[in-house]
């Protein structure tokens, strides 16, 4: 190999970058993220971005889409910069509403609902978040209308089964989980399987049968293993909703074991958020059972896991 070097956007003169195409410019940019160089893949995308003021075909306005909502995870997910994240996916927003690219809208309203329930986190606005479950609920419905969408319903229905979950409201979405269990699902789309399972344990959960929706969240382990990278963001939400189920059911050690799991495989896998809801859901559940001592010992460290994140990630500006 010719040794060391290696060109990054950084050291290619800008005059080579603006000659480049926006499809080019697009995957320059996505390695250079795949390599951690997110300032390099920034100056990339942003080159993209701003040409979409200019008048483009579908195709070079669908890159500008593709560039503005993965410009808005870089700034959310590396940076923290929730506001510019967010500048860039209503960016997005508007360039595919105004040019009719509907194939767009599925990622740019997830994106959007994430973002918005990061920011609750951090915010800790525990609360239910009306505006976070409708977008993914508009992400749900957006996304059956496009061809290649079944990833997005997947992804939606699986944040709108642990909203509701969480927050006792699965009446709340009896209607898309009845969508979805009729719909027929590609398989071979790990995201698909495990809001298979998941949907049908959330039917369940709504009938009181409980045993049935168990074997339901057990089944998600098979799934898991064929995700990609055995994702460990599904392990932890699958802990979740088990112990959501175990504390309907009123089985304290079986919903306490599930916060301890969602507590490990958070902190094996650096799920900061993960952790601090494993505490924050520990506190309150000790709380709900009348144990204040642990509750207060809970209180604590959920402070501490949370006062350690935002100094970590100097995330105090985004609040």
């Amino acid at each position: 190999s010719g040794g060391s070097f290696c060109a990054n956007a950084n050291s290619m003169p800008a005059d080579q970058l603006l000659a480049m195409s926006n499809k080019e410019l697009c995957y320059k940019a996505w390695s250079h993220w795949q390599t951690s160089q997110q300032d390099s893949a920034l100056i990339c995308y942003n080159i993209v971005a701003n040409r979409a003021d200019k008048k483009q075909s579908r195709e070079e306005l669908d890159y500008a889409c593709w560039a503005l909502t993965t410009m808005a995870n870089i700034f959310a997910i590396d940076f923290y910069d929730y506001e510019r994240s967010m500048q860039c996916i209503l960016k997005a927003e508007q360039i595919a509403l105004k040019n009719n690219l509907n194939e767009r809208l599925a990622h740019i309203f997830i994106s959007m609902a994430s973002l918005e329930g990061e920011i609750n986190n951090i915010q800790q606005n525990f609360a239910f978040s009306h505006t976070v479950f409708e977008l993914y609920r508009k992400t749900f419905h957006q996304s059956l209308k496009q061809e290649n969408g079944q990833r997005y319903t997947a992804l939606a229905i699986i944040n709108l089964i642990t909203l509701a979950l969480g927050h006792h409201k699965l009446d709340l979405i009896l209607n898309e989980l009845e969508m979805f269990q009729d719909m027929t699902i590609n398989d071979t789309i790990p995201e698909c399987v495990y809001a298979k399972h998941q949907c049908s344990a959330a039917l369940f959960i709504q009938h009181q049968q409980y045993d049935s929706a168990l074997l339901e969240l057990m089944g998600l382990n098979d799934c898991l293993s064929m995700a990609e990278h055995e994702r460990p963001t599904y392990k932890a939400i699958a802990h979740e909703n088990l112990f959501f189920v175990y504390r309907d059911m009123k089985d304290h050690d079986a919903a306490l074991h599930e916060l301890e799991q969602l507590e490990i495989v958070s902190e094996q896998n650096n799920i900061k958020f993960g952790l601090i809801e494993a505490l924050f859901l520990k506190r309150d559940y000790y709380a709900s059972l009348g144990n204040t001592a642990l509750a207060e010992k809970y209180d604590l460290q959920y402070h501490k896991a949370k006062d350690k994140f935002m100094a970590e990630t100097k995330v105090a500006k985004a609040d």
